[in-house]
């Protein structure tokens, strides 16, 4: 589904029910659906369409409705069947605005690119099969003939001047050094427009330390930041259509319809962090600030408010077994955890 979005700008999630009347979704290619969305200010989505084609060429189809679908074949609509779903149980996926992917703003620059390397291929080509060139040179033997397979690619002409006879090969300008500036030139555009730095670059690859690889992937991250916002928004309209049909318990039974607001998204990025530089900065802020201002600060704690009751529970743990170490303690350190093992007496 990710791929998709950043290949074809968009991708969506369909909700349905199994032959056991359980949610289940399934994936549906960009071109094999799309949404149609009202005109209002919120742009909420009115129907979604899918659809293909038989092995006879008719397309037939399927349109999702809020509360019904309706099925198609060519222009012919079949009457609509109510189901349970109380949105309409479809859901896009998309990185921008415009739908647009990661290869399309540089699309024009890559086929260039391959234009110049498909030429520079050629020219290797060209320069294996050079012709060779005789002027002003008589090659024939006594008899008058000429040992010269005309097939092997060579010019000869013995009517020019003999004192300026010139042996060669035909060359055409060489512009390896204009055809090279301008590869360069497109690489450093593609990376440039894609906001995607060159790890191959050796400008990247000369300060490996974590604060200035985080700099030169800066916009990445913010890209990436950027996308991960538009996926949980979908993703959570996603949980809403399926909770808010389990009123009543049609569909997900036991569960509240409000439940898809407490929903928390957590996405992990491949990227190098500095963990000693991270925990040596929250420690040292732990003196300025609250406790938990300074457990933000450390790459992984997602949740410091439960970082920070995990962190107190284990230290009660490690009191009480203290104390349950400990021969003769009095109960009221211990608590219940201890019971007494003598029987009461009669």
């Amino acid at each position: 589904m990710t791929g998709n979005s950043a290949m074809f700008g968009r991708s969506y999630l369909l909700a349905y029910q199994n032959e056991g009347a359980k949610p289940e979704v399934a994936h549906v290619e960009p071109d094999e659906g799309f949404m149609i969305y009202d005109d209002t200010v919120k742009c909420e989505p009115l129907a979604f369409v899918r659809y293909s084609w038989d092995e006879n060429g008719i397309l037939e189809g399927t349109i999702y409705y809020a509360d019904e679908y309706v099925t198609f074949t060519d222009d012919t609509l079949e009457e609509a069947i109510p189901y349970t779903w109380h949105d309409v149980p479809a859901v896009e996926f998309y990185s921008n605005e415009e739908r647009q992917g990661i290869f399309d703003g540089v699309k024009t620059l890559i086929e260039a690119l391959d234009n110049v390397m498909s030429r520079k291929a050629n020219q290797v080509d060209y320069f294996d099969n050079a012709y060779m060139l005789a002027l002003g040179l008589n090659l024939e033997d006594e008899d008058g003939n000429i040992q010269i397979d005309r097939n092997q690619r060579l010019i000869y002409s013995p009517d020019a001047d003999a004192t300026s006879a010139k042996v060669g090969f035909i060359e055409k300008p060489d512009a390896d050094g204009m055809q090279e500036n301008l590869i360069n030139r497109l690489v450093d555009l593609i990376y440039y427009t894609s906001m995607i730095p060159n790890l191959q670059d050796s400008a990247f690859s000369g300060n490996s330390s974590g604060v200035a690889l985080q700099f030169k992937l800066l916009p990445m991250q913010n890209m990436a930041a950027f996308q991960e916002r538009k996926f949980i928004k979908s993703l959570r309209r996603m949980f809403k259509v399926l909770f808010e049909s389990a009123d009543g318990g049609q569909i997900v039974r036991a569960i509240n319809k409000e439940s898809w607001l407490d929903l928390r998204f957590t996405y992990i990025r491949n990227m190098p962090q500095n963990m000693a530089d991270a925990v040596s900065t929250a420690v040292q802020a732990s003196s300025l600030v609250s406790q938990q201002t300074a457990l933000a600060m450390i790459p992984g704690v997602d949740d410091p408010k439960a970082e920070i009751k995990r962190k107190q529970e284990e230290q009660n743990e490690t009191v009480k077994n203290a104390f349950n170490s400990i021969p003769n303690t009095p109960d009221y350190l211990v608590g219940d955890d201890r019971g007494d093992t003598e029987e009461p007496e009669e």
